[in-house]
């Protein structure tokens, strides 16, 4: 398997590859990846840029196959290797074709991710000046808030608009502007061929990045007879290329009008077919560097006594799509996988800007396949869609659990609504705890995620004395709107302030459109009441949604016990207000410091008539 420097060998991929029986080639421009991966057993060599870290890895690791090549990426070498498989799956030209001017319909092909140093903004608008037909492949464009927000004022300011299309069976929208220029945001591992696809029928390649190694994508660019431009501040490995390169890989000022006079230069007076891809090979030939890797694999399997079972070069993103790193378990298809992002929350971000797309064109298929999605990545990375909770002195997380779980035990309960039992283990283990109670209460456990609420079935479906429901604890209408979040966010934010705005919002998108879809029981709290023949609960939690904690409250206020989770941000903080101006309620515990915050109270009655049993 070939993987990128970029992937760590934490301890749950180095366990993965014994249990797989995986061996990992690493290939990286940088030194810090010999450091990482080469002392590894399960890795058996690296491939380097500089002649300097090559060198020091065999004075080190004498015994692992080391070989010196000129920015060859990962993703490069693993499309050479699966060419056929890609020209299948593309319908169209093997992207080392040399393609025949006539067959070529786009003018520039490019990609960027949306990050400052590789300066999307400079390369839209040299786009738009240029009047050019483009293909941009911007990954994941809409994982953060602020920047894709900037990016559409660019394309604003230069008086264009944008409009959104969707490929059949992809949910992901693409964005067009003027009709000319077509911005792929898609998740990298949605289309991490496609680019090479774009590029056999490309006329020129634009790469405006300040800094980096050599993109893959520009070598699949030389490869496709597609000459290249970049900008004159490029530093690194392909600033020394394009000196090896004058005809094949040219330069400009990084200023509009000047990429603008290159491109429509370069544009007007195309080169010979086979020309720049001749010249790239003269100077680096990847199929070679591609058998002396294999060779020098094979070599290393024959000297340890290991089977040689075939050539099979993989990507650590592409594995990553397969297998559950988390359970180190294999998977039967993408869904079921970590996604290929940056983070779980930036994936959900992006979903969540997809899910407004397709309803704003009115696409219901597309919204469904998106809502499903981020149902899925929620699900995987809850409670992380609240606020994350920061470290806190153990003496007082002890202290909280212990007295959660002394009421639970001791306290003289006969109805329990849990919302959000599986939001922390602390819950979890409170309704473990009831079950020891002697006053046998039923528990009613209440979760609008799937994931969450299967979880509590598998955990306690089997005791007749807890009931789960998958339902939202309110109705929409009880939700608030994204004004009261935002006067919230902006007058009282607290932990929220950690979040950016656009974050906190595209949560409640989020739930709001999963309510939307009407997939869900609307009323789960008026369920439960229904189920219990309308008797009061004698205790209740709520710790589930962010946005829904005071409208929760406000259907179970007269409740004899009521703890809180989320003391400090949108979800309980007024709840928690409310109930310290409630004059038949008295505070029995607060801890700011723990997690979000935690606070019990419990009615003043029920207090003096000895509910709390032994505890203080």
């Amino acid at each position: 398997m070939l993987c990128q420097g970029d992937w760590r060998p934490t301890p749950e991929r180095i366990r993965l590859f014994e249990a797989q029986n995986y061996y990992v080639l690493t290939a990286a421009n940088g030194f810090q990846d010999i450091v990482d991966w080469l002392p590894q057993p399960r890795c058996i060599g690296g491939m380097f840029a500089h002649p300097e870290t090559v060198a020091s890895a065999r004075q080190s690791f004498p015994d692992k196959v080391v070989e010196r090549f000129e920015g060859v990426g990962a993703r490069f070498l693993r499309s050479l290797t699966q060419e056929l498989p890609y020209g299948l799956h593309n319908a169209g030209l093997p992207f080392t074709a040399t393609t025949p001017a006539a067959l070529k319909t786009v003018d520039v092909v490019s990609v960027f991710s949306p990050v400052a140093l590789k300066r999307g903004h400079l390369l839209i608008e040299s786009l738009l000046a240029a009047n050019v037909s483009a293909y941009v492949f911007s990954q994941s464009l809409g994982s953060n808030p602020e920047l894709l927000t900037s990016f559409l004022a660019a394309v604003r300011n230069e008086g264009r608009q944008v409009e959104y299309l969707h490929y059949p069976f992809d949910p992901y929208a693409l964005m067009r502007i003027d009709g000319r220029i077509v911005i792929d945001g898609r998740p990298i591992g949605a289309n991490n061929s496609i680019v090479s696809a774009y590029l056999a029928r490309a006329r020129l390649f634009v790469h405006t990045s300040t800094t980096e190694g050599i993109s893959n994508s520009v070598m699949e660019a030389l490869m496709s007879d597609v000459p290249v431009l970049i900008c004159d501040d490029i530093r690194g490995p392909l600033q020394g290329l394009s000196r090896q390169l004058p005809q094949c890989i040219y330069r400009a000022a990084p200023e509009t009008a000047a990429l603008v006079a290159r491109i429509t230069n370069l544009l007007a007076m195309p080169q010979s077919s086979g020309e720049v891809q001749r010249a790239f090979r003269n100077v680096i030939d990847p199929f070679e560097i591609n058998r002396q890797v294999v060779r020098g694999v094979q070599v290393w399997f024959e000297r340890h006594g290991l089977p040689w079972k075939g050539h099979c070069l993989g990507l650590f993103s592409g594995v990553q799509s397969k297998l559950n790193l988390a359970n180190v378990e294999a998977e039967e298809s993408y869904l079921g996988g970590h996604h290929i992002y940056p983070s779980a929350q930036e994936a959900m971000q992006c979903v969540s800007f997809q899910q407004q797309v397709a309803q704003t064109t009115g696409r219901e298929d597309h919204q469904a396949s998106l809502l499903a999605e981020f149902s899925f990545i929620q699900n995987l990375i809850q409670p992380k869609m609240a606020p994350a909770e920061v470290e806190t002195p153990p003496s007082k997380d002890l202290a909280l659990n212990q007295r959660i779980a002394d009421l639970a035990r001791h306290a003289r309960l006969r109805q329990v609504l849990v919302i959000g039992a599986a939001a922390t283990q602390r819950w979890q283990t409170m309704v473990e705890k009831l079950m020891q109670n002697p006053n046998n209460p039923q528990v009613h456990c209440l979760e609008s995620a799937l994931g969450r609420h299967d979880a509590l079935v598998c955990q306690f479906g089997s005791r007749p004395d807890v009931c789960c429901y998958h339902a939202s604890s309110v109705p929409l209408t009880a939700f608030p709107t994204e004004e009261m979040v935002t006067d919230f966010y902006q007058h009282q934010p607290d932990k929220l302030k950690d979040y950016p705005l656009e974050v906190v919002l595209q949560w409640l998108r989020g739930d709001i459109a999963e309510m939307a879809t009407g997939s869900i029981e609307a009323e789960g709290i008026r369920q439960v009441l229904q189920a219990t023949g309308g008797v009061p609960f004698d205790l209740v939690v709520i710790d589930g949604r962010e946005f829904t904690g005071l409208a929760e409250l406000q259907q179970v206020q007269g409740s004899k016990i009521v703890l809180l989770g989320c003391t400090r941000t949108f979800k309980n903080q007024r709840s928690m207000q409310l109930l310290a101006q409630d004059e038949n309620y008295e505070l029995l515990f607060t801890e700011p410091e723990v997690g979000n915050g935690y606070a019990g109270f419990v009615h003043k009655e029920f207090r003096r008539q000895g509910g709390l049993g032994q505890v203080a």
